[in-house]
């Protein structure tokens, strides 16, 4: 007994000395807490220093300018045309770098340093100026030969040829190879002045959107192709004017009156209101909208898929259209309303009809080279075909168009017969200045175009500036 007792109570008090010995010191609860947070400290340097160094030097580019860049650097570099020949470089003097370029026709396409935001310049400097990117001060330590970026243009003498037509009138002038990609011409005006005040700093080509007029009759007839509507056997009367049914008190109106019925080559090749008015009430609207969002227009106010060329941005096509008896809404589908058109859309829209229904990816850039290093490439050209129509639909919708330019175009609009295809249009801008329009295809050069002249009244220059375009491009080969 006396041993269990013992035993029981040894028991006790070793429980007892463990239950002391368990108990922390003040000072070493101190001690312990402070190894933690250095603990903690170390791995939270070891961790977050080498992620924001990757992060900083991977992100440098964007906080390089073009401007600091020349600044500090040791090397010059330029930008050709098609052929080779520098239509912008930069070159080292005396008093620093200099730019030299003919801003009246490259300005707002390549940028002047960080000027003019959407630019080849800007968003494609890393390519011309090779660098390691100093992760602390963020500035590029040249060490390599300078480099060509060399382009898809058409060379300056004959830009100059394109550019003296719009004589001084703002618009612009897209031109591009479907098959290929290749831009052959961007022209915007009015153009970029670096010494000049409340100048518009963009390219109208990637940056702008205009009311159509009837080149957006174009688009009409490819949503209707697209429909099954078999428009070589469709008429509609055409009296000059025509009252919607749903009692709108403003009517559709012909600029040039038809008497009686009006079949469709008629209709595109002498620009009928009444007629496409008519054929738009004909449309099953929610088909009619999502062909519009495949070819890159943002239907009431849903974006279209981002383009983006040679990292340049562009911006949408949009329409607002919610019924087919609307004012407003036919209109849109005429071409004035709620409709308004970015160049590269329209051309693209237009190669689409006559190519099969599918196209080229547009781009400026056709390779970065280093001419010290023999030549060696460091960028080339990237291109992909995208399809935008079916193929039935584009071979029909191009058989219609043509029938309308094959007996209007050629003898009543002067064009020349290089240009295969051709719809003009007329926008008016709040019924008091009127802005002239031509959508395109070229087929011997493979090259669809879109012209612009703002607030031209009735001057057809723009059909002369398609004419002598047809002469500068390429053919294809």
């Amino acid at each position: 007994m006396n041993d269990s007792v013992v035993i029981k109570g040894g028991f006790k008090e070793h429980r007892q000395a463990s239950n002391n010995n368990d108990k922390k010191s003040p000072k070493k609860i101190k001690r312990t807490k402070r190894e933690f947070k250095f603990v903690l400290l170390a791995l939270i340097l070891v961790i977050v220093i080498p992620v924001a160094t990757i992060m900083r030097v991977s992100d440098a580019t964007s906080y390089l300018t073009p401007g600091s860049i020349m600044d500090f650097a040791s090397i010059t570099y330029n930008i050709s045309d098609r052929f080779g020949q520098p239509i912008y470089e930069t070159q080292q003097t005396e008093s620093g770098y200099q730019e030299f370029i003919n801003y009246e026709l490259f300005g707002n396409l390549i940028g002047h340093k960080d000027r003019i935001y959407n630019t080849l310049l800007n968003k494609n400097f890393d390519l011309l100026l090779p660098k390691k990117i100093n992760p602390i001060t963020g500035y590029s330590e040249f060490d390599v030969a300078p480099r060509l970026m060399k382009t898809t243009l058409l060379p300056e003498d004959s830009q100059k040829k394109i550019a003296e037509l719009f004589n001084d009138r703002n618009g612009c002038c897209f031109a591009y190879n479907y098959e290929t990609g290749e831009i052959y011409t961007a022209l915007s005006f009015p153009s970029f002045n670096p010494n000049g005040d409340n100048v518009e700093n963009l390219n109208k080509c990637f940056d702008g959107r205009f009311i159509p007029g009837s080149t957006m009759k174009v688009v009409t007839t490819a949503l209707a192709v697209d429909q099954g509507i078999k428009l070589n056997k469709l008429t509609f009367k055409c009296n000059g004017t025509y009252q919607l049914p749903d009692g709108s008190p403003i009517p559709i109106n012909c600029h040039t009156p038809h008497q009686g019925e009006v079949d469709f080559t008629t209709a595109i090749g002498d620009s009928c209101n009444c007629y496409f008015a008519q054929l738009a009430e004909t449309l099953d609207l929610d088909k009619a909208l999502d062909t519009l969002s495949k070819l890159g227009f943002s239907v009431n106010g849903k974006d279209a898929k981002q383009e983006v060329f040679d990292n340049l941005t562009k911006v949408d096509s949009s329409a607002k259209i919610t019924t087919t008896s609307n004012f407003h809404d036919i209109w849109s589908f005429v071409g004035q309303g709620r409709t308004e058109v970015n160049p590269i859309d329209m051309a693209q829209i237009a190669a689409a009809i006559v190519n099969g229904g599918k196209v080229a990816q547009p781009y400026l850039i056709s390779s970065v080279t280093i001419p010290d290093k023999n030549n060696e490439t460091v960028y080339s050209a990237d291109t992909e075909m995208v399809e935008l129509l079916s193929s039935k639909t584009a071979n029909k919708a191009a058989e219609f168009w043509k029938s309308g330019v094959d007996e209007f175009y050629y003898t009543k609009n002067k064009l020349s017969e290089k240009i295969d295809y051709a719809k003009t249009g007329t926008a008016q801008y709040d019924g008091k200045t009127d802005s002239k329009l031509l959508i395109g295809v070229i087929e011997s050069s493979k090259t669809a175009f879109y012209i612009v002249i703002e607030h031209n009244t009735d001057d057809p220059s723009h059909i002369t500036i398609a004419n002598t375009l047809a002469d500068l491009l390429p053919k294809n080969s």
